[in-house]
């Protein structure tokens, strides 16, 4: 009998040795810091990773794909993506130290022209641009938001025009059955003003006259 107890506080003894930790998240760490979940199929970091990492953080992520990256820009045959602090590529818009870039549907850094209600620039390093910008052959306004400006836009007190693509008017245009002039900078003119030798008359909101 004492020796049937003894084996029962022996065994009660090692159950409450071992770390209950080793069952609540079965598999070993990975390079990454994390491992998956046999039990809920997801991937559960304990560290953050990577020289980008931003913090030494700990948390859950339902990607099944572990890219090894994380909070960095990484250039794939010459394409540009931005993996998140889950190691997931990120897409549509994002801001970064200050920028906006375009990541579409496969993360792939957008340049150039595009269109997402409005049309918007992205430079050769993909930050939208605002403001002022020559572009091709034209000047184009964008907004603040980044949005290009299509029509009349006052700017700095001055009236410019902008055509259905976004284009600066210079020189004679008939908007809504109206002849304006603008300058070579696209400054709408009123009064008068002499063009090719010819005097020409044009009220406050700069539409010919005489």
């Amino acid at each position: 009998m004492m020796k049937k107890i003894g084996c029962f506080l022996l065994t009660v003894c090692v159950m409450l040795s071992v770390p209950s930790v080793a069952f609540a998240h079965p598999g070993r760490l990975d390079a990454n810091g994390g491992h998956y979940n046999r039990k809920t199929g997801t991937y559960h970091y304990h560290r953050g990773t990577g020289s980008s990492s931003t913090s030494s953080w700990a948390g859950s992520s339902s990607s099944t794909s572990n890219s090894g990256y994380y909070n960095k820009w990484v250039c794939k045959n010459g394409k540009w993506y931005h993996y998140n602090s889950s190691g997931s590529k990120d897409s549509g818009w994002l801001q970064d130290a200050g920028h906006y870039y375009y990541l579409d549907s496969s993360g792939q850094m957008k340049k150039g022209w595009y269109f997402d209600q409005y049309w918007y620039y992205l430079d050769n390093s993909g930050r939208m641009l605002t403001e002022w910008q020559f572009i091709g052959d034209s000047w184009y306004y964008l907004g603040s938001d980044g949005a290009m400006v299509k029509g009349w836009k006052k700017i700095d007190g001055l009236w410019y025009y902008f055509d259905s693509k976004g284009k600066m008017a210079r020189g004679w245009k008939k908007i809504g059955g109206d002849w304006y002039y603008f300058s070579q900078k696209g400054v709408m003119q009123t009064g008068t003003h002499t063009i090719n030798s010819v005097a020409y008359t044009f009220d406050s909101h700069g539409k010919l006259t005489a």
